[in-house]
């Protein structure tokens, strides 16, 4: 028999044996079978209602929509987002995280290589098939049947999922698993996640053979994904018959229940892979098209994230540089423009411990960067570091940050314009001074050795003189090489 005090009543021990209570005649009373089994059901209940209302966050905290969007375009200039002829473009880059991307791959440099790089995280060789990303029921150039029996085929019939329109497969998958990346692409860890973070891809980059590599930015180790990758809308005028659809791109970016949405955007990249085969004139013509798609593409999603009340993170990347020059197109002589806006990337300058340098990053920091906004485990292989964001201390400072990032952006480039038209001369000469030292050095002895010793010193100044030229941009391909060499004269008179 049990004896238990009741609820809420309150008793103390006096002593002699008389208790003296509060709030009740009986402090004790005895507790049946019939009573233990209502208290314990009730204390049940009690304790799966707390659990329930813990379980189910308030309605306002619910996030709807995407949480991150990765707007990825062929060969972009920073020049591109101050251009009033693309008005939305501009606002974007005033009201977000800026900078510039170091675009260094290994082996061949090419659209292929750039984003394999952006989703392995580190500089690998790129194989042709990483570009072979197809919807299920799309039919692969050279190949029997469709996407989905050539990947069955390839990797067996147990690992083809369910039939499903939208279902995305990588049909390179053997050549990523010999290589040693399949396990580790960005796409691959985001689903190891223990809650995986669902990704999705729409657009492509084709051009007359399939381009779509940044699949690697959303499939799993099984090269399984969601998305539409095939090509939406025809134009036989513009170069390779297709372009991006703005607003079919961004009613996807709206509509889908994925947390991270890669929208690829073709048109700047088939512009320049039919750059060789174009006029200057209309290189330019088919350039400004596809960069006023671009631009509405930024204001339909701004305008739908709006009204249903999203407000996800924006990355505009440009995967790789433009080139040089149409008989060069592996000559990337500029960094490529990024801007971040969101709820995470408040106005400033993008930086990370890679570059430790502001408005600068590395291709590299992409796949970590993102991985670090879900909380999710960065693969050991990613050598790339998340990006940090220096933020404004005002309003006014935007243009200001702007202006940092542009004359870095002019400094990069003409760097890379210099190698040949400033730093050869250069070198030339201060190799003669070396020749004819050692020269005078056998044939007329040490005294006339010395008389080439300044030039010598000269030449060995031409680090410093490259760190000091910058310090006041030049307009000027010959004045900056002018300045190199009065920086390297100057020094060799103080030395």
């Amino acid at each position: 028999m049990a004896w238990r005090r009741s609820t809420f009543e309150a008793w103390t021990y006096k002593g002699s044996g008389e208790i003296a209570v509060r709030g009740h005649s009986n402090p004790f009373r005895k507790a049946g079978p019939t009573a233990k089994c209502i208290r314990r059901a009730a204390f049940l209940a009690l304790c799966v209602g707390l659990l329930g209302l813990r379980a189910q966050p308030d309605a306002a905290q619910i996030p709807s929509g995407p949480r991150v969007v990765v707007v990825l375009t062929g060969p972009l200039t920073f020049d591109d987002l101050r251009d009033p002829a693309y008005p939305y473009l501009a606002a974007f880059a005033e009201s977000g995280a800026v900078g510039l991307m170091n675009d260094a791959v290994a082996g061949a440099k090419t659209d292929l290589a750039a984003t394999l790089t952006l989703a392995v995280g580190q500089q690998t060789p790129a194989a042709p098939t990483d570009a072979l990303a197809f919807n299920q029921g799309e039919s692969v150039p050279g190949e029997r049947g469709s996407a989905r029996d050539v990947y069955a085929r390839r990797m067996g019939e147990e690992a083809a999922p369910p039939p499903d329109s939208t279902r995305l497969l990588h049909l390179g998958m053997a050549s990523l698993v010999r290589r040693g990346l399949a396990e580790n692409t960005l796409g691959a860890a985001l689903a190891r996640k223990r809650s995986p973070i669902r990704a999705a891809l729409y657009g492509n980059a084709d051009t007359d053979i399939p381009n779509r590599a940044a699949a690697l930015l959303i499939v799993n180790a099984r090269g399984v994904g969601q998305g539409e990758v095939a090509a939406r809308r025809a134009d036989a005028a513009s170069p390779f018959g297709q372009v991006d659809d703005p607003i079919w791109l961004s009613q996807q970016a709206v509509e889908t229940d994925a947390q991270i949405i890669v929208l690829q955007c073709g048109d700047l990249a088939r512009v320049e892979a039919a750059r060789p085969h174009l006029t200057p004139a209309a290189y330019h013509a088919f350039r400004q098209n596809a960069l006023r798609r671009l631009d509405l593409l930024f204001t339909l999603c701004r305008t739908q994230w709006q009204a249903e009340g999203q407000n996800p993170d924006v990355l505009l990347v440009a995967a790789r540089p433009s080139a040089d020059a149409a008989a060069r197109p592996a000559a990337w002589n500029r960094l490529s423009p990024l801007v971040a806006s969101g709820p995470d990337f408040p106005p400033g300058l993008l930086t990370s411990a890679t570059t430790r340098t502001p408005g600068l990053v590395a291709n590299l920091d992409l796949a970590p960067t993102l991985l670090t906004l879900f909380h999710a485990p960065v693969p050991l292989t990613m050598i790339g570091r998340a990006w940090r964001v220096l933020p404004d201390r005002d309003a006014s400072d935007a243009a200001v940050r702007l202006a940092a990032v542009a004359r870095l952006d002019y400094i990069s480039a003409i760097n890379q314009r210099a190698l040949t038209s400033v730093l050869i001369p250069i070198s030339l000469i201060g190799f003669l001074c070396v020749f004819a030292s050692m020269a005078a050095r056998k044939f007329g002895g040490s005294v006339r050795a010395g008389w080439f010793a300044p030039g010598l010193i000269w030449t060995l100044n031409l680090p410093a003189a490259l760190l000091l030229a910058p310090l006041l941009a030049p307009p000027t391909d010959w004045e900056y090489g002018l300045r190199i060499a009065a920086w390297m004269t100057g020094l060799t008179v103080a030395c």
